[in-house]
């Protein structure tokens, strides 16, 4: 059991568990040398923003596991389906420090959240499995149908669909449309929106139009149908120069979890 008040634990050597991780509070710093290994049959529960694994943490067995990883004061937990044989094993880590370096993406792509991502490997084992990835805050994604998964190709961010949603908005997860037969690095992403009336322009400046932001999915703004500045949150003003059409690209903001 997990139960430290006021901070994190951290692990200095290598712990192998076969029953099951309880965690009340408090973090549990972990690292590739002091790695937490729960054996097939293991289990974890009680994982919140307040009490998860912070670092990599590896599972043996033929069962869907949840990997209870986190940064900071977030829990970001990770899921796999269950493996074929009992010696299969995957590593996880969750990332919040900073931005992964990289914005490439397939076209079907509009946004990536580089802010937060996750790292999977399969240390043994051939099965396909299908990965989930979840948040436990507040997350702007306001259209589920929108919301992807992304993994990493080296060159770009791949769409690997959306095979199902669960939750809501402030705790839920969004599942891989196929099962996976390569890992690596992953990440939220979503898909455009149909074109919204939803900007003023500049009355100054004919040049720069102001987009209202519904959610990080909200990449398109119809200039020839402005509404009163007086109808937008100033939290979601964006500008946009006219003479980029009425799209955005590489600049569509991280969605935030708060």
């Amino acid at each position: 059991m997990l139960n430290k008040s006021g901070g994190s634990a951290a692990l200095s050597t290598a712990l192998v568990v076969s029953g099951t991780v309880t965690f009340t509070k408090g973090t549990l710093t972990t690292t590739s040398s002091n790695l937490l290994t729960i054996n097939s049959g293991g289990t974890v529960s009680g994982a919140s923003d307040s009490s998860f694994i912070d670092g990599p943490v590896k599972k043996i067995g033929n069962s869907a596991f949840v990997f209870p990883v986190g940064k900071g004061n977030k829990l970001f937990p990770l899921s796999i389906s269950a493996p074929s044989n009992s010696t299969e094993a995957y590593t996880v880590e969750s990332f919040d420090t900073s931005a992964h370096p990289n914005a490439a993406r397939e076209s079907s792509l509009s946004y990536v959240t580089k802010s937060y991502y996750w790292s999977v490997t399969r240390n043994s084992g051939s099965t396909d499995v299908y990965v989930s990835l979840g948040w436990s805050r507040f997350f702007s994604q306001l259209d589920s149908s929108k919301l992807r998964i992304a993994r990493w190709s080296g060159s770009q961010w791949l769409d690997l669909g959306n095979g199902s949603v669960t939750g809501n908005n402030a705790v839920g997860s969004v599942r891989s449309q196929n099962t996976l037969s390569s890992f690596g690095t992953f990440t939220l992403a979503g898909v455009p929106n149909p074109v919204q009336p939803c900007g003023f322009p500049n009355q100054s400046d004919p040049d720069i139009y102001y987009c209202f932001d519904n959610g990080p999915a909200e990449e398109s703004c119809d200039a020839s149908m402005p509404t009163t500045q007086s109808t937008l949150s100033p939290a979601g003003l964006q500008t946009i120069p006219t003479t980029y059409g009425n799209s955005l690209d590489n600049t569509i903001p991280t969605p935030p979890v708060n």
